[in-house]
């Protein structure tokens, strides 16, 4: 299916109206559309001057890396690095990265790169450079537009190991500061252009892409090729067709998108700890915007506040939803509840999208003021997984209406919310499938016990009332007893969240396979998520990929963080679980079983006492205490991002225990465990300080099942004793 281009159709059709505010700055979408064409033509001639330094080469000649800082060239003057030189195909490139924080900059960058029809990679500026390496070289990608504040990771990523294909960082500032010194000399004419448009017969009148008002080249330092213009492009916007030595096609702003072809990919990482790309197209990102308004519908007054990061899935689907509703969005760089409350108290915005530790600053800051939302405010969209009966309490008691839901990348944001109407509230629950969407929920038997149990326990199934919200199950506790499968009635049965929706992704990155096994046989999309549907069939999710941590918004998988403290030393096996945390939801707690050397024999901590579940229960509770303490989080949430999640875990245990039983201090010789603070410091090293474990917790041996499968149930269970005080 073919559609108008979303920014193009609203610069027609309302070219006045109030589209992006950042910062005090304000644009129209006509001034919007100006911008993103002359981004358009900037990426255009960095993306032709990439193929011409990237020509295939004499393999006689000297193919060393090239000293870019004598490099002349203008595109190299407005802050490209390359990676490596050398031989490889003169190609353009399919995919771009996007390391950058919010900005108007980033948010000009995303709509430019959909007016070229380019990929865009969309990368977490949180993670390590390990893990951005990976996903940068999955994706294929060449080209990495990088904001100032992520410079150091940026050039890191460019002069990191060798890739498949060159890399070439590209800083986001000098581009934008051409883009706006450029874009209003065009302007005029857009509007014009709009002004005298018919919407009774637009095909006879020139759409603002074919205005002949910026006849000039585009000065230095991006002075674009020689161009033959196609009957989609005119100097105007300065839309080109490369013309080099290389066999390279067109690239040209378009007017139309291709809702199959692929927009956006953002990297999630699956239950194995390996990343998948997650492909969304046009027509993914539209029926998720049209699946929201056919629920929570639009007013001429909305508003959009976007104070989370457009790499995410929740901040992506504002921009799109901004162009798809025709209404203003609001963007921060990094959440500020004090200036987001500012804008809504003062009536220029009427929705949020939040996570709860977002939600409870702005309550907290509402309630600390005295203050009210005036009554255009409509509601905040509260996704991110785990959040406290009291922040719901504190909002009704505010009349705060809150939209729950329920989605991920997967699905372009929520598939499931709650409706607004109060006559329909249910604490706990994460609301009703989207029109068109679809749910069911797929009970759970031992036949596949060994794909969905991750803790490998057998259990009966666990009856939970559906008041209790988003309570963290073990999914040992939810399957076991197939008798109770055969129930006919599916109302109050625990098993697989299952989902049908167009706003589902259409593939992974290099991984048709691992796309294919997440759906059923009949056609249903596998979420790996734990839930059950009351008698008004109203979905309460349980257990979130049985494993994974939801911390702050962020998704935590705990393999990816056990294959990195496995890479210690002087940890054999480890094992990570979510802890509950009145702050983040949950934050991840490690249990690991220290190396040993095995030729050695047993040595005590200190080397003179073996600490046995035979000992005396004075020595056993002495150390539990230690063990038990609660840990202490070094620093005071902010409002930085979210989240900033620079905590450090403070606390070790004193000797090595069974999970279960009592302290048992013995450990094989030679092994010097290594501290929180070492941990920390490794950990960090390898990935982003939010997969981090808060606690480092020291066991004899992991609790398992008779085949070798850790009960992560056990340990989710000793978690709760180790907090105890």
């Amino acid at each position: 299916m073919i559609v108008e281009n979303w920014l193009y159709k609203r610069a027609l059709t309302q070219p006045e109206q109030l589209a992006l505010v950042y910062e005090g700055k304000e644009w129209t979408f006509c001034e919007l559309f100006a911008l993103s064409c002359e981004m358009s033509s900037a990426l255009a001639e960095i993306f032709a001057d990439a193929l011409r330094r990237g020509a295939p080469k004499n393999t006689s000649k000297d193919t060393s890396p090239k000293d870019t800082s004598k490099d002349s060239s203008s595109v190299r003057k407005a802050g490209v690095v390359s990676s490596q030189s050398g031989e490889h195909e003169a190609r353009p490139p399919m995919r771009v990265g996007l390391l950058c924080n919010n900005s108007d900059a980033s948010y000009v960058l995303i709509l430019a790169l959909m007016n070229l029809g380019v990929q865009m990679v969309l990368l977490n500026t949180r993670l390590s450079v390990a893990e951005l390496s990976y996903q940068i070289d999955d994706a294929q990608v060449t080209q990495l537009f990088f904001s100032a504040d992520v410079s150091t990771q940026a050039q890191e990523l460019a002069h990191s190991q060798p890739y498949s294909k060159p890399l070439h960082a590209i800083a986001l500032e000098p581009l934008w500061e051409h883009v706006q010194a450029n874009s209003s000399s065009g302007l005029s004419a857009l509007k014009a252009s709009a002004v005298s448009s018919s919407m009774a017969n637009r095909s006879a009148v020139p759409s603002p892409l074919a205005q002949p008002a910026v006849t000039a080249p585009v000065p230095s330092p991006l002075t674009p090729p020689a161009v033959t213009a196609p009957l989609t492009t005119s100097p105007a916007v300065n839309a080109v067709t490369a013309t080099n030595t290389s066999d390279a096609p067109p690239y040209h702003i378009r007017r139309e998108f291709d809702l199959d072809e692929v927009m956006s990919i953002l990297y999630t990482s699956g239950t194995t700890g390996q990343p998948k790309g997650v492909m969304q197209s046009y027509g993914n990102h539209l029926w998720s915007s049209i699946a929201g308004v056919l629920t929570s519908g639009i007013m001429p007054s909305d508003a959009w506040v976007c104070a989370v990061p457009l790499f995410h899935i929740s901040g992506l689907s504002i921009l799109v939803r901004g162009l798809a509703y025709g209404i203003p969005v609001y963007l921060f760089q990094k959440f500020d509840a004090q200036a987001i409350n500012a804008v809504l108290l003062a009536g220029k915005a009427t929705i949020v999208s939040v996570v709860a530790y977002m939600l409870t600053k702005l309550i907290d800051d509402l309630e600390q003021h005295g203050y009210s939302y005036p009554p255009s405010f409509r509601y905040m969209l509260l996704g991110g997984g785990f959040f406290a009966d009291s922040l719901l309490e504190s909002c009704a008691r505010l009349r705060v209406p809150v939209i729950r839901s329920f989605g991920m990348s997967e699905t372009c944001s929520q598939v499931i919310a709650t409706p607004l109407r109060p006559d329909y509230y249910k604490p706990g629950s994460s609301g009703l499938p989207l029109l068109p969407n679809q749910l069911r929920i797929a009970h759970l038997t031992s036949a596949n016990a060994s794909t969905t149990d991750a803790s490998g326990g057998t259990a009966g199934i666990a009856e939970i009332s559906e008041n209790e919200p988003y309570k963290k199950i073990a999914v040992s506790a939810l399957i076991a007893d197939a008798d109770r499968a055969s129930e006919s009635h599916n109302a109050g049965r625990i098993g697989e969240i299952q989902i049908k929706s167009p706003a589902l992704c259409v593939g992974y990155v290099n991984k048709p396979e691992a796309y294919a096994a997440a759906f059923t046989d009949d056609g249903w999309y596998k979420t790996g998520d734990i839930g059950l549907l009351d008698k008004d069939g109203f979905l309460y999710v349980k257990s979130r990929l049985a494993d994974l941590i939801i911390s702050g918004g962020e998704n935590i998988y705990p393999a990816e963080v056990e294959n990195v403290l496995m890479s210690h030393s002087a940890i054999r096996e480890a094992a990570v679980v979510g802890h509950p945390d009145a702050t983040w939801g949950y934050v991840p707690w490690a249990y690991l079983v220290a190396a040993w050397d095995s030729g050695s024999d047993m040595e005590t901590a200190d080397d003179t006492k073996i600490v046995t579940d035979a000992d005396s229960a004075d020595s056993t509770d002495s150390a539990d205490e230690t063990d038990r303490a609660v840990p202490t989080h070094n620093t005071v949430p902010t409002p930085d991002t979210v989240p900033t999640h620079d905590t450090v875990p403070t606390h070790n245990t004193a000797g090595l225990r069974a999970a279960g039983g009592a302290v048992t201090a013995h450990r094989p010789a030679r092994i010097a465990l290594p501290s929180d603070a070492e941990l920390t410091a490794f950990m960090r090293a390898h990935l982003a300080r939010y997969k981090v474990p808060r606690r480092f917790i020291w066991l004899d041996q992991l609790p398992k099942t008779s085949i070798g499968k850790i009960q992560k149930f056990k340990l989710l269970e000793q978690s709760e004793r180790d907090a105890e005080p």
